[in-house]
């Protein structure tokens, strides 16, 4: 049996939205209160008042969300991020384009306003997704400032698959990130390769702190990343706009040359060695007059040479592992007696990702050179890819460079 009823609600409502509201009379109040509406008249049963109710609940969060998109483009619009401020502005936009034609279907009101509430996801999804960026300088809660004047070089990218990939000096390495909310981010810890590098007070102090950074801040251009009062300034890395960071010169499709005429030929890193005297049976008797040059700078000469018209490719390690593998280890090439470069851009590890393996001489202009190629999943033992790069040798110029690259499964 239908029962009458009277609801009161805040604000000045005409007739327009009598069928919103089952039908009811709608009546305006100005009272000791300010404005209110009167809703009165009568209801079927219990289910058609909750359903009443429901509605003017919807009222509401329509006009709460038509507050939250607004705030939202305020708060992001002083950060000059054209990006960032253009999700919220776009929920905006849309979400009073859908309003305006709720007011004459008054029904499609309650499926407009959780748009406005999608505004601080997209502003925070957006706002590093397929972005890159290279260190400017880190500052320390006590006034400390470092930046790349003490050899340092940092970039990462941010890429839309959840995943970051950096260089860090001459590591490359993968990790993952996410923004739940606008200016906070989670980064999950990042797996470098074990290049020898340089040790700079930078570069140990990402290493440290990187899964400690827990909020972003993009102004005039610039990114800036806290962690515990300690900030990263970075700027837009404009010579990888284009392309992707590759976690190894090996997923590059065509690699770039790191080789250059009259190169002077690196010297040793100086790292931990082994001292166990089983090791020393794997280093070689100097023979040519180019392996009395890399022993003179530090390297042990590893294996047998490979040697053709007139090449040779040696191989020599800075040290060894607890097993006697060579650790910190590189293939030099030379020509006529005259150094043409290296078959790797950084000193590689046995068992490691990017180990060479095999270098076999095709004739006088090239060679192939293999590589181990390991994902998370690979056992040390049994990398699941092998990259073949084809090296090109130019004896006008006594440089090897490296011309194609193809991969293929070991399994």
């Amino acid at each position: 049996m239908p029962e009458y009823y009277e609801i009161k609600v805040k604000g000045h409502l005409d007739q327009r939205w009598s069928d919103w509201f089952a039908g009811l009379k709608l009546t305006h109040l100005e009272g000791l209160e300010g404005n209110e509406s009167l809703l009165s008249g009568p209801l079927p049963d219990q289910a058609a008042l909750h359903g009443l109710l429901e509605r003017i609940r919807d009222l509401n969060l329509t006009l709460i969300s038509a507050l939250n998109t607004i705030l939202w483009v305020i708060a992001v619009a002083p950060r000059r991020d054209w990006v960032v401020t253009v999700a919220p502005a776009f929920a905006t936009v849309v979400f009073v384009i859908a309003s305006i034609v709720g007011l004459f279907t008054p029904y499609l009101t309650r499926y407009v306003w959780p748009i406005a509430f999608l505004a601080p996801v997209l502003a925070a999804t957006d706002g590093l997704s397929g972005t890159a960026w290279r260190l400017v300088q880190f500052q320390g809660g006590s006034g400390q400032i470092l930046g790349r004047d003490d050899g340092s070089s940092f970039t990462v990218e941010f890429r839309a698959d959840s995943t970051v990939a950096v260089l860090l000096d001459c590591h490359r390495g993968r990790g993952t990130w996410v923004s739940r909310s606008t200016a906070k981010l989670e980064l999950g810890p990042l797996a470098l390769t074990r290049a020898t590098c340089p040790q700079t007070p930078l570069s140990d102090q990402i290493k440290k702190q990187w899964t400690f950074i827990r909020s972003y801040v993009l102004r005039d251009t610039h990114l800036f990343l806290s962690a515990d009062g300690e900030t990263y300034e970075f700027e837009p890395a404009n010579s990888v706009a284009g392309r992707s960071i590759p976690a190894s010169w090996l997923d590059e499709s065509k690699p770039a040359s790191w080789n250059t005429q009259g190169a002077a030929i690196p010297s040793a890193p100086k790292i931990e060695k082994m001292v166990d005297p089983r090791c020393e049976t794997h280093t070689r008797v100097p023979e040519s007059e180019a392996d009395k040059q890399l022993t003179d700078l530090g390297w042990d000469l590893i294996g047998g040479y490979q040697g053709g018209w007139g090449i040779l490719v040696i191989q020599g390690a800075a040290g060894y592992d607890g097993m006697c593998r060579p650790r910190a280890y590189q293939d030099f090439v030379f020509l006529r007696g005259v150094f043409a470069g290296t078959l790797s851009p950084s000193t590689m590890d046995a068992r490691g990702d990017g180990a060479l393996n095999r270098v076999t001489l095709q004739d006088g202009r090239r060679l192939v050179a293999e590589y181990a190629r390991y994902t998370a999943a690979d056992a040390l033992c049994c990398p699941s890819r092998i990259a073949s790069v084809v090296f090109e040798i130019a004896s006008d110029q006594a440089v090897v460079r490296p011309v194609s690259l193809s991969t293929s499964s070991e399994r």
